[in-house]
């Protein structure tokens, strides 16, 4: 149900909308989120053209990034072949999902999981619906757990369990 996607440039600094808050993520207190990434969803849009290659690029120095200052780095994932039951809305806007294949469920591997790093099964459009972390952010650590909020701020309510998700709670 998902058409083939242009291509089109990534944005660049010149281009992005000024901060809008005054603070900088605590790195001490930060996971950086990386969403989506699975070949199937990366296979809407020719693998040659921009923003695909950029994308790829600009997302493996963040993780590198990340892992070098110690910021926990977190992954989420579909998996292949959910139930309808569990996909729900997502069933009516889109379809059936992924296919219970490892060549479309796998993260691609220029941006790979790597030992230390978290995946999440995501079972909704909030990357940590039926996760610890979603009651990490519930238990009163945060009041809002965006993941789009986060994912512009390089900051994620993903944290493990044991880590305030409180970075995000100024969305």
């Amino acid at each position: 149900m998902i058409p083939r996607l242009p291509s089109y440039p990534m944005p660049t600094p010149d281009t992005l909308p000024a901060q809008r808050v005054p603070w900088t993520p605590d790195p001490a207190r930060a996971a950086l989120l990386v969403h989506d990434l699975q070949a199937y969803f990366l296979d809407f849009y020719d693998p040659a053209r921009p923003p695909i290659p950029n994308l790829l690029r600009a997302v493996a120095d963040l993780t590198a990034h990340a892992r070098a200052l110690g910021i926990p780095v977190v992954y989420t994932a579909q998996p292949g072949a959910q139930d309808p039951a569990d996909r729900a809305l997502l069933t009516d806007f889109w379809g059936p999902g992924l296919p219970d294949d490892p060549a479309v469920t796998r993260i691609h591997p220029l941006v790979a999981p790597r030992p230390g790093d978290t995946v999440l099964t995501k079972w909704r459009y909030s990357a940590f619906q039926r996760t610890p972390q979603m009651s990490t952010c519930a238990g009163g650590a945060a009041t809002s757990c965006s993941s789009a909020a986060c994912t512009r701020t390089s900051a994620a309510c993903s944290a493990p369990p044991t880590r305030s998700c409180r970075t995000c709670s100024r969305s």
